[in-house]
């Protein structure tokens, strides 16, 4: 101990040592942190309609509101495989308008992405099924999918029409882009 009550500057870190400490400690904070780079895959699914309901609205002929179910399977261009249940309002007049709601990819391994999805479907030439075209937002995720940011895009194509037996069959094509946090 020092009786002069000076310190000799042992034990007390000097001011470039404490700045260096501060920058690396700052430096581990921020990239645990930053997300990591963006995702882009592509994948198609395969849907059907598993419930449905529509109301007519009086004095518009053909057109219907209303709430439908789809589940399906999905398939990345990587050989990853999911599961799809997809819930959606729609606003249509003779099977042509709008829709939107939130669709659930659920994995084999647990883990969930939550899109909130939003398309219109359109006309073909030739009375050939509608078609359609959209948009998609991710809102969460679970698993290994915590946290996830991101978007979509995707083109739909009517397979069968909704009738006696056939449940609507579609074919959607999804390119998504998103970003997980870092780990």
């Amino acid at each position: 101990m020092n009786i002069t009550g000076r310190n000799s500057g042992r034990g007390i870190l000097n001011p470039w040592a404490l700045c260096f400490m501060t920058l690396v400690i700052s430096l581990c904070v921020l990239t645990s942190v930053v997300q990591a780079g963006e995702v882009t895959r592509n994948f198609k699914v395969n849907n059907w309609i598993t419930k449905m309901q529509a109301i007519p609205i009086p004095d518009s002929p053909g057109r219907v509101i209303g709430f439908y179910e789809r589940q399906g399977d999905v398939e990345y261009e990587d050989g990853e495989k999911a599961k799809q249940l997809l819930r959606c309002t729609f606003d249509i007049v003779r099977g042509l308008g709008t829709f939107q709601g939130y669709s659930q990819l659920i994995f084999k391994d647990g883990s969930t992405a939550l899109v909130k999805v939003e398309g219109v479907m359109t006309k073909l030439k030739e009375g050939k099924l509608p078609a359609g075209h959209g948009t998609g937002k991710y809102i969460c995720g679970t698993g290994r999918f915590k946290g996830i940011q991101g978007k979509n895009t995707f083109k739909v194509r009517m397979l069968k029409p909704f009738a006696g037996e056939s449940k609507g069959d579609a074919l959607v094509e999804v390119t998504a882009t998103y970003s997980l946090p870092g780990k």
